[in-house]
């Protein structure tokens, strides 16, 4: 019922309790007054009294509806209006002016309204704002209650981590960080996501899942708040993984830097010692193969100094292999015979493999000829043969290395992807180490790949194997089985001709005409060593040991000289320095540059320094004076042209 009708009500049970008690009153003192005689006139006295009585009830119950009708329709308006703002709806407004409580209160309410829609606007913009900041932030942002729900999930994180809004949102933060995680280069990571907030540091890095269950780097950093006495967490999350992945590049820069640093301190210090060595190794050789040519064949001295001999070159072909190693310059293709490099790298290896190792070998090449160029290629085979026996350990186990000759099957060329129809020849590396798994034999050709310890060399071996080879037209193949061993194939294509070109044996190449030459070294004992070698070939000789005394003594008389021998090593001037000095002095004079196969030494300087004819330290007496006779004889074509 409404309030028109309460107080309409109210005003007429009011009247009716209090106006008849007024009328009864009234009338009983009128009738002590009257005498008891006069009952006609009582009688229409209280007729008179019930009548106004009766018009005064309806009189005041209409007053009464009046001013309920009044208060109720603003109190109706009131009821609306507050109805509509506890739904969200502040627009009902009220009515009403005066001064009396009644319009105070409609004033007052619709102040509030007022005030509380200007509020709400205010919260809706900053809503807005918020919920465009966490939308368009470029990094993830992940909000939780204490026991790990996950509440508030951005674009970002959305993007990052692969779940949409609606797949994660109720789900447990560990779905997308868990707490324990294992991880190949950190080991077992413990990265709770609640405890992180209190670690002390402004961002941790841990790691994330991604939906497809892949892990990956990201940075995150945690804030802890409180909101309606209910604890909150929120994680502003960076994916990291091509910082890491940058990282990971400049750490294997700085490792091929330090490698080739290495490389050229090892370069260096070798051409140094190669120098020293030769310096030694020189007189041993070269009186050794001079006496051995005064021997009589058969005698004991004859048997000594052969033996002198081998060993003085197998010396030098160890000093060539090792100076071959460290150069920089590309070096020229030939003919080679696989079997043989296998026989000259397992002499070169034997020494520094344990002793446990068994190797075999075995050759079922019937054409083993291929192209490439020798150092590289017995680089190859030495890194293959080192990992082979690096697998095994240090426990007993057997190295086997197999040639033969394959034709390039449909199934062989679908296991390479990179040889074509044809012959190959095919050296394999069996080990019975270790072996791989599939992850590992997926990684082994990366650079800086390696499953040795921090403690063991780590480099570029397998990836600059596989260069290698397939420069020279060929690949590496791998098989391999966990704790079984693994198998290395080197296929390289079989070259068409027959035969490496081979050198003719020769004479001893004597002098015709006894020229005239100059030989140049700081060394007393090898420039004396010299001069009797190619005494014994019939030349004239003047040595010097000082390359400036050298430059003056041709500058006196420089039509004298006929040839140049000069070292390359020397104090004050090198060999090419000398050379140019000369060549300013007397353009056709040949010069001879003899040489530990230093580095150092380019084609360019060579050229410029107008040396043509270079010789390998320790020198020998033949192939010197092949050099000699080979020089004087251009020499002299070109001066009758």
């Amino acid at each position: 019922m409404s309030l028109k009708w309460n107080t309409a009500g109210l005003f007429f049970v009011a009247s009716l309790v209090v106006l008849p008690v007024s009328v009864e009153f009234i009338l009983r003192a009128e009738s002590a007054r009257l005498a008891p005689e006069a009952t006609t006139q009582y009688f229409i006295l209280t007729n008179g009294y019930w009548a106004v009585l009766l018009g005064l009830i309806a009189l005041i119950t209409l007053l009464g509806y009046i001013v309920g009708n009044r208060l109720g329709r603003k109190v109706d308006e009131l009821i609306v209006g507050i109805s509509k703002a506890g739904g969200g709806n502040y627009s009902q407004r009220i009515s009403g002016t005066g001064h009396d409580e009644l319009a105070q209160l409609v004033i007052s309410y619709n102040r509030m309204l007022d005030n509380t829609l200007l509020a709400t606007q205010e919260t809706k913009e900053q809503l807005q704002s918020y919920k465009s900041i966490i939308g368009t932030a470029a990094e993830g942002i992940i909000s939780c209650n204490d026991r790990g729900v996950i509440q508030e999930y951005n674009q970002s994180a959305e993007e990052m981590f692969g779940y949409t809004v609606e797949e994660i949102i109720g789900k447990n933060i560990s779905k997308l960080i868990p707490p324990k995680v294992e991880c190949k280069e950190r080991g077992l990571i413990e990265q709770d996501f609640m405890a992180l907030e209190g670690c002390g540091e402004k961002y941790c890095q841990v790691v994330g899942v991604r939906n497809n269950e892949q892990k990956f780097p990201i940075e995150l950093s945690i804030s802890a708040s409180t909101i309606n006495n209910a604890q909150l967490f929120t994680g502003i999350i960076r994916d990291i993984s091509k910082q890491k992945e940058r990282e990971l590049k400049q750490q294997n820069l700085e490792v091929q830097l330090r490698v080739l640093q290495r490389k050229q301190t090892v370069e260096s210090l070798t051409g140094g010692i190669a120098h020293d060595f030769n310096n030694i190794l020189g007189p041993i050789l070269g009186y050794a193969d001079m006496a051995l040519s005064a021997a009589e064949e058969g005698s004991c001295q004859h048997k000594y100094l052969t033996n002198i001999v081998d060993g003085a070159h197998r010396a030098r072909e160890l000093i060539t292999r090792i100076m071959s190693f460290t150069r920089q310059y590309e070096l020229p293709t030939e003919k080679l015979h696989l079997a043989n490099l296998i026989e000259e790298a397992l002499g070169f290896l034997k020494s520094s493999l344990p002793s446990e190792h068994q190797i075999e070998v075995f050759i079922n090449s019937s054409d083993d000829l291929v192209e490439a160029e020798r150092t590289q290629l017995t680089q190859v085979l030495i890194t293959l043969v080192t990992n082979a026996s690096q697998a095994m350990g240090h426990k007993p186990g057997q190295l086997i290395i197999r040639l033969d000759n394959v034709s390039s099957s449909d199934e062989l060329l679908v296991k390479s992807g990179r040889l074509h129809h044809g012959e190959y020849v095919r050296m394999r590396v069996q080990d019975t180490g270790v072996g791989m798994d599939a992850v590992t034999k997926a990684s082994i050709f990366e650079p800086f790949f390696s499953t040795r310890d921090n403690t063991q060399s780590k480099g570029l071996g397998l990836t600059v194997a596989s260069g290698i080879i397939s420069s020279f037209n060929g690949e590496i193949l791998v098989e391999t089985e966990l704790n079984i061993g693994s198998t290395f194939s080197v296929l390289l294509p079989i070259t068409k001709e027959s035969e490496a070109v081979e050198h003719n044996e020769r004479g001893r190449p004597f002098s015709r005409n006894g020229e005239l030459i100059l030989y140049v070294d700081d060394d007393p004992v090898i420039a004396e060593m010299g001069k009797e070698m190619l005494e014994t070939l019939g030349y004239e000789v003047a040595i010097s040991v000082n390359s400036n005394n050298a430059l003056n003594v041709f500058r006196n008389d420089p039509e004298d000289y006929d040839l140049i021998i000069t070292d390359q090593s020397m104090p004050m001037k090198t060999g090419t320095q000398l050379a140019k000095e000369i060549k300013k002095i007397r353009e056709d004079i040949p010069i001879v540059l003899v040489t530990g196969f230093s580095s150092s030494v380019l084609n360019h300087e060579l050229i410029d320094s107008g040396i043509e004819y270079c010789i390998a330290k320790p020198v020998i007496i033949d192939e010197l004076g092949e050099v000699v006779l080979q020089a004087l004889s251009r020499s002299k074509t070109i001066k009758n042209q």
